[in-house]
């Protein structure tokens, strides 16, 4: 009977450790789990997080270069429309002034060059990333624009160096011909361009309006009213540069 117990005791301790075991094995694969669900999900948030700070970045760029190409290439048409009279107008005794029209010829070209550069020979545009929507379409509008630039400002060149040397004074001929040339490449351009801006503006982050009434701390409460203000400007302001840059350029009033 002391044995039969004995052997029992041994049997239910034996039984008791392997249960601990077992309890403390599900207990590390458990806790194994968690971890790895916490890493992963620690990993999820830093990719959110890096991506949302990589699409902003993106887009404070692109901004930056719609802004700059837009004012290069609406300078020269501006310039053109404003140095070269109307076609039918012009006459070999005709003094045409075409030096601020050469100029922006020669600024569209530095700006095309750069942004070339800088997205097909290792510069800043091609070492930026963004989610995959937004980088293909925005990236693959602005390589429409660049190749609309090439041919602006190699029409707009030769339009400004037959004016600014003379040369319509011993060909009239090209005059009419080479005004048609302009407005096409600038229509081409400008069509590009639009459709470049509107997929830039497409990704505009949204803005976060904080509610103020919620925030009990004064320091806080002083940041948000001025970051609301802040960012409340800065739409403001780009409604009006929208606003204002989409109104036409006429021009001379005998082209109208």
């Amino acid at each position: 009977m002391y044995k039969l117990k004995l052997i029992s005791g041994l049997v239910i301790a034996a039984l008791l450790v392997m249960s601990c075991s077992m309890v403390d094995k599900l207990k590390e694969k458990i806790s194994s789990k968690d971890k790895e669900s916490s890493k992963e999900e620690t990993k999820k948030e830093e990719t959110k997080e890096v991506t949302s700070t990589a699409d902003l970045e993106f887009y404070n760029k692109y901004i930056e270069v719609s802004n700059k190409v837009q004012d290069a290439g609406e300078k020269v048409y501006k310039d053109y429309m404003s140095d070269v009279p109307a076609a039918a107008s012009i006459s070999k005794s005709s003094f045409i002034m075409a030096i601020s029209f050469k100029l922006s010829a020669d600024n569209l070209e530095r700006v095309y060059k750069e942004y070339q550069r800088s997205l097909y020979d290792g510069g800043a545009l091609s070492k930026l990333n963004a989610s995959a929507d937004m980088k293909n379409e925005i990236e693959g509008n602005f390589k429409d624009v660049l190749k609309s630039m090439e041919d602006y400002f190699n029409t707009s060149r030769k339009v400004a160096e037959y004016y600014t040397k003379n040369e319509y004074k011993n060909d009239l001929s090209k005059a009419e011909g080479y005004d048609e040339e302009m407005k096409a490449v600038y229509g081409k351009y400008k069509a590009a361009f639009d459709k470049f801006s509107a997929s830039v503006k497409k990704y505009k982050p949204q803005r976060k309006n904080r509610d103020i009434e919620s925030i009990s701390n004064p320091d806080e409460k002083s940041v948000a009213i001025l970051m609301n203000s802040y960012e409340n400007t800065l739409d403001m302001a780009e409604e009006f540069y929208d606003a204002f840059s989409g109104l036409e350029y006429n021009g001379d009033i005998s082209r109208s």
